[in-house]
């Protein structure tokens, strides 16, 4: 996957562009609600809704399975005592 980070506002937003297929922008932004929770918004957005349409079947698991993977990642980090 090629990407080019296009904003980086830390610690509230991360924005990306893909160059490799499929095509899209990525838009996270990151709202801090207590010490244990943060919100997260996630954005693809596609040129056209038939670029969407095309990934859409498998995208939303896919990126279920992201969100899961970055849950147990930050698990560990506290668990280790990074965060």
């Amino acid at each position: 996957m090629k990407c080019e980070f296009t904003e980086i506002d830390e610690p509230r937003l991360i924005a990306l562009k893909r160059h490799s297929k499929p095509l899209f922008r990525f838009v996270a932004t990151f709202e801090y609600i207590n010490a244990t929770q943060t919100s997260v918004i996630f954005k693809m957005i596609f040129e056209t809704a038939s670029a969407c349409n095309k990934i859409k079947h498998f995208a939303i698991a896919k990126n279920e399975e992201t969100f899961d993977k970055l849950e147990n990642e930050l698990i560990k980090m506290r668990s280790s005592g990074y965060l």
